[in-house]
């Protein structure tokens, strides 16, 4: 019994010599071989954070030089675009006289306002609200003018009439809400005004603002032009309109003229 008892101790004895000597030939022990495994995955999942940061880093100077050097020109230019407008300049339409030179038809200063399509909002409720405000002070219909702003090319820069001849407390009010109202502008123009009233209207006949099919006839001419409908008025449309000019305007996001660049 001692003999078994003494047996399992150098049995026992032998394993741990064994694990003893397996630990040393590998040259680790427990701790060291659980450090081993984990160190170099530490490294590895770092190295990969680093290296893809550093790709986003280039790849943002690399987008920025883009933007900045090699298409800089050209969003400067689409911004000069924005911002540079050719105006027209109206003539005054022609008086017209009888043979002893009596005035029998001429012109009376006015103030239209008029709306340019790419200078609203983009966001519809906006519009929505610049038509609500302006139907109010020009006392139109609110939801017609909503249904005509709906509908706009937003891109075009061609003027759009909105009302003709407005009273002078309009104009100020308009001019007092201005920063609430981009797109909207005042125009001064003029309306025609027959000194003899309703005697000569047969003969002279009278104008009127373009309407869509006179446009497609006539496409020299602006949607917020007036028009001989009848009589003499029609008859010499091409002399009493007059010539035209052009000239070039740096404006600010509401439309508004700040430069005459001539």
């Amino acid at each position: 019994m001692f003999k078994r008892f003494l047996n399992k101790k150098r049995m026992s004895r032998g394993i741990e010599i064994e694990d003893s000597i397996l630990s040393d030939l590998i040259g680790l022990d427990s701790n060291q071989e659980r450090k081993t495994l984990e160190v170099p995955i530490e490294k590895k999942g770092l190295n990969i954070f680093w290296y893809v940061l550093m790709l986003g880093f280039l790849g943002l100077i690399l987008r920025i030089f883009y933007l900045d050097i090699v298409k800089g020109e050209y969003y400067a230019e689409i911004s000069r675009g924005n911002r540079i407008r050719s105006l027209v300049i109206k003539a005054p339409r022609g008086k017209i006289f009888d043979k002893t030179g009596n005035v029998l038809a001429s012109n009376v200063s006015s103030v239209d306002v008029i709306l340019i399509p790419g200078d609203l909002p983009k966001e519809p409720e906006k519009k929505q609200q610049i038509a609500g405000a302006l139907a109010e002070i020009l006392e139109i219909n609110s939801d017609k003018l909503k249904e005509v702003m709906r509908d706009l090319n937003s891109k075009s820069l061609n003027p759009i009439l909105v009302k003709e001849n407005i009273t002078q407390d309009q104009s100020l009010i308009i001019l007092e809400k201005r920063k609430n109202l981009p797109g909207i502008l005042l125009e001064n123009t003029a309306i025609r005004n027959y000194e003899n009233g309703p005697i000569f209207s047969h003969l002279i006949g009278y104008e009127g603002k373009i309407t869509r099919e006179e446009l497609e006839n006539n496409p020299d001419y602006l949607m917020t032009d007036y028009i001989g409908k009848t009589g003499i008025e029609k008859e010499y449309e091409k002399e009493l309109k007059g010539v035209y000019g052009l000239f070039q305007v740096e404006v600010d996001a509401l439309g508004d003229i700040k430069k005459n660049l001539g």
